[in-house]
């Protein structure tokens, strides 16, 4: 009797190995199914923060071009201010020459 029944637990060993093989299988596509789902999400959410770092970087950039402009225009009214200042100097000089 348990020399029949040797046989019969083996096929009942290889058919609960192939079910668990299944349901690995099972398992495993689903999880690449979901993988594959939720990609171009994930892609979307990576190009979202790349454009922010880019959007951040052109600001960063604007504001310091902001800053040196105003820079700029600050000088120029210093060196305008300078230039009459010296024009008004230069008349005062060429005057007194003419009255000397």
């Amino acid at each position: 009797v348990n020399e029949q029944s040797r046989p019969q637990k083996v096929q009942e060993n290889e058919q609960s190995r192939l079910q668990k093989v299944q349901e690995n299988e099972q398992s495993r596509l689903q999880k690449v199914q979901e993988n594959e789902q939720s990609r171009p999400q994930k892609v979307q959410e990576n190009e979202q923060s790349r454009l922010q770092k880019v959007k951040d970087a052109v600001k960063e950039v604007e504001d310091k071009m902001v800053a040196n402009i105003n820079i700029l225009v600050e000088r120029g009214e210093k060196l305008e201010g300078a230039m009459k200042t010296t024009a008004e100097l230069l008349e005062e000089v060429r005057v007194h020459k003419k009255f000397s």
